[in-house]
């Protein structure tokens, strides 16, 4: 077949345009033309969302070359693209839903299956330009030449992608152009083209003022406020064989706060976590994520002596000569799983109101001497160590019996998840607020609680938090997990979604081999996934032990088990993840589901595997 000019795009090694994603779609839908025209093979109303959701902030412009009977917009990424079984558009999940804000061919606008009059019809032959701003959060549209017109103002704290769904049969194909092919596909020839505020890509009308093209070129680094970082930089998870004798862990890459390490083969071997806000005389204390225990208070014998600039230092026998089989014995693999906090505080904090003690605090690296919590706390914590940039926090705290209480977290945002440790007190449960925790996938008004360790469904109740967390403190109520006696010590660890790194979300499963897509933003370097409505297990998979698709190894957070093979629940994408299993574990139909990921890579850097 010859190859013609529009054939030809500009996507480079270093600049990808967005296209429309054949892996988030509905079975009716069908792609060609590298992934920008959709085609339908049935009157069912499914749609395709494009594989770039809006950034959170600046200007963002597209244009479509349409046929008629096509509807276009916005969908919440979150949300399922599939309608439900048996129904068309206007219905089910993706346009007409919650969550949608479309144009379609009649000139109206529609939101939740809301109509109202907007602008005039379009017909074959028409280009529709769509603007969005997300730091004022208006979806604009307009037709050809005409002006571009507010249709609706949008939630900026909401993750929108474009897509384009099914409305009638017939009125030829519809061709997207978000800054490839101002041709589109060679039914146009422009005079001319123009190329937005950055000077990238080629469009057939102006784009307006300080408006970008969906491209990589235009996404913003990982994190504005440090010079050449990548998740990487923050998280990475790596592997490594035992050797019962010490030796360090060098592939990290960089000091960690908090280190979580498993066997790969050892059957009844718990998991291990370390974090640098508890080490004893000479090395540092294990908690056991799977199980009740109180934190292993063992001096000098311990199983990670020191948090170095590449990761960590491992003992290879404990006190009586015996290897130390969880972490470093011979003839087995493990996974360690690292984290970057702000770094070791070297005091203990024994200041109640104001500044807490000097270097009780590390905050982005550096140990502070005049810190002062956010939100006036009825808690001070013994230790803090912050991390602004990657959105994750470690607190040790001394519970006061006091409902109501409240605990700094020092992040830039209210936390989307938390774990408490009660680490005095055996039987404690490993508690976890998670944002989506909620049965059904809706937002967690902190009544919602699960445990690490256990494997129950989501549970609803006051008990923990009477209300959710804020922007400077986590409202805790009086009970032994989480805000016990005074002689109780405590860990929290809290973290919030950062664009290109970290992200905490929930899904709904659909029981197919051909599973739900679930936008991330990045590559997954890690993966956490469990069912909220139901007794199942937390399944952990990362990139160290699947170094390509599908992913077939997996451990379980709250079992000792060693690696599962399962025959692949995932595929790790680009932009997220996508479900190729039917197990309930993952997959179940109507399950609610929510998940905890890490970055290999922001979407702005990543191939696909």
């Amino acid at each position: 077949m010859a190859i013609t000019a529009h054939d030809i795009v500009s996507d480079s090694p270093t600049n990808n345009f967005a296209t429309l994603n054949p892996l988030d779609k509905g079975s009716q839908v069908n792609v060609s033309n590298g992934n920008l025209e959709p085609t339908w093979s049935g009157t069912a109303g499914h749609s395709i969302r494009s594989n770039f959701s809006f950034p959170k902030t600046g200007k963002w412009y597209l244009e479509v070359g349409i046929g008629t009977n096509k509807i276009m917009g916005v969908i919440d990424i979150s949300k399922p693209i599939v309608p439900a079984s048996g129904s068309v558009w206007p219905g089910g999940d993706g346009f007409g839903s919650a969550g949608s804000y479309a144009f379609a061919p009649d000139g109206t606008k529609v939101s939740n299956s809301v109509y109202a009059s907007f602008l005039s019809a379009y017909s074959s032959g028409n280009i529709i330009k769509i603007l969005y701003d997300a730091d004022l959060g208006d979806l604009k549209f307009g037709i050809d030449s005409g002006s571009l017109t507010t249709a609706y103002n949008i939630n900026t704290n909401t993750t929108w992608a474009f897509a384009i769904g099914y409305w009638g049969i017939g009125g030829g194909s519809n061709i997207c152009n978000f800054g490839q092919d101002p041709t589109f596909a060679g039914s146009k020839t422009p005079s001319t083209t123009y190329t937005d505020a950055n000077g990238i890509g080629a469009f057939y009308y102006q784009p307006p003022t300080d408006a970008l093209a969906l491209c990589t070129a235009n996404l913003r680094d990982l994190t504005p406020t440090v010079t050449d970082d990548t998740p990487q930089d923050y998280f990475k998870a790596v592997t490594y064989s035992g050797q019962s004798a010490n030796q360090s862990i060098t592939s990290v890459g960089f000091q960690p706060d908090l280190v979580w390490i498993k066997s790969k083969t050892g059957l009844a071997h718990h998991h291990r976590l370390f974090d640098s806000l508890r080490k004893g005389t000479n090395t540092y204390h294990a908690i056991y994520p799977d199980i009740t225990d109180t934190e292993r208070n063992l001096g000098d014998s311990s199983e990670i002596k020191n948090l170095t600039a590449t990761g960590f230092d491992l003992v290879g026998y404990d006190d009586a000569g015996s290897s130390w089989a969880g972490t470093n014995v011979s003839g087995s693999t493990y996974v360690a799983w690292s984290w970057k906090a702000g770094g070791a505080p070297t005091a203990d904090n024994s200041n109640t109101s104001g500044a807490m003690t000097a270097n009780s605090v590390s905050l982005n690296g550096t140990l502070q001497s005049n810190y002062t919590p956010a939100g006036s706390p009825t808690i001070y914590p013994k230790r803090m160590s912050i991390n602004t940039d990657a959105g994750f926090s470690i607190v040790k705290y001394t519970g006061n019996q006091t409902s109501g209480a409240t605990i700094p977290h020092a992040l830039n945002k209210k936390p989307d998840l938390i774990i408490h440790k009660n680490l005095t007190f055996s039987g404690m449960a490993w508690v976890v607020y998670h944002r989506y925790a909620a049965t059904g996938g809706t937002n967690n008004d902190g009544s919602w609680y699960m445990s690490l360790d256990g494997d129950h469904a989501a549970t609803s109740g006051t008990r923990l938090w009477p209300s959710e967390p804020n922007a400077s403190v986590i409202t805790v109520a009086s009970n032994d997990e989480l805000n016990g006696s005074s002689s109780y010590d405590y860990m929290m660890y809290c973290w919030h979604s950062v664009e290109g790194y970290s992200k905490f979300g929930s899904y709904t499963g659909n029981d197919s081999a051909d599973g739900p897509f679930v936008y991330c933003g990045f590559r997954v370097g890690w993966l956490m996934v469990r069912r909220t409505d139901s007794i199942t297990n937390w399944i952990i998979s990362d990139n160290a032990r699947n170094t390509h698709n599908v992913v077939d190894l997996n451990l379980l957070a709250n079992q000792s088990y060693q690696d599962n093979t399962n025959g692949g629940f995932f595929d790790f994408l680009s932009n997220g993840f996508k479900l190729r299993n039917t197990d309930v574990l993952v997959n179940a139909s109507g399950g609610t589901y929510i998940f905890i990921a890490f970055a290999e890579q922001p979407f702005k850097y990543a191939n696909a595997r």
